[in-house]
Formats: C-alpha cells, structure tokens, sequence
C-alpha cells in the first residue's frame, strides 16, 4: 500500500469511530414547520424539470430528422425482376 492509500485508511477507521452528535434546536423555532422558502424550491425544481424536458424533445426532433435524412439520401436500388 502506498502511504497515501494507507493515511486514507487510517483516516477512514477514525471517521467511523466517530459520534455524530445533533445540535440542539434553537428555542422558539418550531422544526416541524417546512422552511419558507419552500415554494421557491419547488419551483426552481419544477423549472429544471421543464427545461430539462424541453431539452430531451428538442434533442429527440433533432436525431429522428437526422435519422430521415440520412435514410432519404441513400442510394436508390433498382432490382428487375422477371416476369
């Protein structure tokens, strides 16, 4: 092991050793009430949503009119046939 990977052990056995303690609410601040700026997240949220919609539709309009334009530009094959 190189003494890079092994500071990294050590490390990572000491990190899980650890308690991880809460800190104590702060009085007069009710938690069980959603912040206030939830609705601006959500719709931040809804917003990433749509564009990343709006990109996935323009992206799939742009392969399948690339897909018919190249099947449109292939060769044409004349076979004859006897009757």
């Amino acid at each position: 092991m190189t003494p890079d990977a092994a500071d990294l052990t050590q490390w990572l056995v000491e990190a899980g050793r650890r308690v991880r303690y809460r800190r104590a609410p702060e009085p007069g601040k009710d938690e069980s009430k959603p912040p206030a700026d939830a609705p601006k997240a959500r719709s931040g949220a809804l917003r990433r949503m749509a564009l990343l919609t709006l990109f996935a539709v323009s992206f799939l309009q742009y392969y399948y009119l690339t897909v018919a334009v190249e099947i449109a530009s292939l060769p044409a094959l004349v076979v004859f046939l006897p009757t």
